[in-house]
């Protein structure tokens, strides 16, 4: 569940969990997820497995977009391994 740093309560529906090296988090609405974000390098010492990440995103039809850098990242292996390996 998330909550707001420094704020009272938990945004309503929401998760959070880790995958590889970065936390995955979103809200869902009738079981079905409806917003998803992922922080890169939430947990430091574990490698990043942007492999698997790909997949999931290939297969569900989707794409990363990192807002902050106005960047599209194309699901496949080696898009998700050039964007995850950027300093």
């Amino acid at each position: 569940r998330l909550g707001f740093t420094g704020g009272a309560g938990i945004v309503s529906n929401s998760f959070a969990v880790p995958f590889g090296g970065c936390l995955i988090y979103g809200q869902q609405k009738k079981g079905m997820t409806e917003s998803l974000g992922l922080q890169p390098g939430y947990f430091p010492n574990k490698v990043s497995d942007d492999t698997r990440l790909a997949e999931f995103a290939r297969a569900h039809n989707c794409a990363l977009i990192d807002w902050c850098e106005a960047a599209l990242v194309l699901p496949n292996a080696d898009s998700f391994t050039q964007y995850f390996c950027m300093e």
